[in-house]
Order: structure tokens, then sequence, then C-alpha cells
């Protein structure tokens, strides 16, 4: 499953348009990094998709939250949808490549992108690319919220020294223990929220066996990474 390739996500959004949330919903997310959030906020969403974080967001007091994702049909059904809110911004956007200026956001959040981004035969180049876009958006001394499940020791891998030297890795122990005990409840509700019934009768065979696969893969316990630029 080629995950790293615009054309696909170009494909699946094109089809499926009900809400669907990697890992796990902002409920979730906030009840285990809630000393990293403030209503004040302007949030960058990275790889938005189809996701109810973006929502949920501003239900929950954000100011600003701008949404970016590689898919130019998904950010044109997100554009029409909200746009009597001017507290959302959609942008059709490599994440690898951002137009934002240096130390736009307070808050930076990624569930599964760096997941996707990883899998492909560029998966190294991809990852450091992208985290090195995210250090240089983010304001100092504010935080990335990155949800994957990708250990600790892979992200090093990927990244250079000069990158680690100023990003902070704020893993807490007993925030995995947390998930490990109360996440996967947690994500089969959110599952079952999330799959339409008539979500199987619009795809084709081919993207049926990739939701699976993607099923499969959120009920795995993600890892939660707080990274803090100095």
């Amino acid at each position: 499953m080629e995950y790293d390739n615009p054309l696909f996500w170009e494909f699946r959004y094109f089809i499926q348009k009900n809400t669907f949330d990697w890992y796990f919903n902002f409920e979730t997310l906030y009840q285990f990094t809630s000393e990293f959030w403030n209503k004040d906020f302007e949030v960058l969403h990275v790889g938005c998709g189809t996701s109810s974080l973006t929502e949920d967001m501003i239900k929950f007091g954000i100011k600003k939250v701008v949404n970016i994702d590689i898919s130019k049909v998904l950010i044109k059904n997100l554009k029409e949808t909200y746009k009597n809110d001017s507290r959302l911004e959609f942008f059709a956007m490599d994440v690898k490549k951002m137009i934002f200026k240096d130390e736009t956001f307070d808050l930076i959040i990624d569930k599964g992108t760096l997941d996707s981004l990883i899998c492909g035969k560029l998966g190294e180049e991809n990852v450091f690319e992208m985290m090195s876009e995210i250090y240089r958006v983010l304001k100092s001394k504010k935080y990335f919220i990155l949800v994957t499940h990708q250990p600790a020791e892979n992200l090093n891998e990927n990244l250079n020294e000069d990158l680690n030297e100023d990003l902070n890795e704020d893993l807490n122990e007993d925030l995995n223990e947390d998930l490990n005990k109360n996440l996967n409840e947690d994500l089969n509700e959110d599952l079952n929220e999330n799959l339409n019934e008539d979500l199987n009768k619009d795809l084709n065979e081919d993207l049926n066996e990739d939701l699976n696969e993607d099923l499969n893969e959120n009920q795995k316990i993600p890892i939660i990474y707080i990274l803090i630029k100095n």
C-alpha cells in the first residue's frame, strides 16, 4: 500500500467522505496531553484527512486551527463544509514543503502522517524533511504532539544530530502505561462511531481491503510524543 503516494489519498478521499480518525479522537488525545493545550494557541493540524479532530478543537475553544493535507479533493470538500467558520483554514499542502512563515504556530498535531511517509521508498528522507519543516514553523518553547507507531529509536535514526539537539523529546512512562490500560477501550468506541455502514457499498474491493488494513493498524497501541522546541 503506497501511503506515501499523493494519488492514493486523492483516490481515497474522492470515494470516502465520512469521518475517520487515525488512532484516536480529540477527547482521548486531550486526556493524555491536556497540559500542552491553550485556547489562545494557533494550531496546525497536519495530514488532517476527515478527522473529527478538526471540528472538535474548535468546539474545545481553540481560536484558530490551520489544517493541511496532500489531497486537493479533500481540502476542496472541507473548505466547502466549513466555509462559514473563520476559525478554520484549509490548505492543500505537502507537509515537507510548507508555505508558512518561520515560527508561526503554538501547537502542531500529527496523527499518522509521519507513519504514512515513513513506509515509502524514501521514508527516511521524507521523515527528515517533514520534521525539519515542523521545527521551522513551530514557535520557540512550543509543542509538537506526534502520535505514531514508530519507536523512539526509529525516529532518532531518521533525524540528524542538529535537529535532535533542538528537539526535546518528552516521553512519559506513566502516559504509556495509561495508554496501554485505557486506549483499547477508547479506540474501539471511536472506531464503532466512525465506521459508516454505507461505506462498504461505495468503496471498490481494493479500497475495502485498504480500509480493513487501516482499521487493523488503528487497533494497535500508538505512542504519543511531546516535542518541545528550544
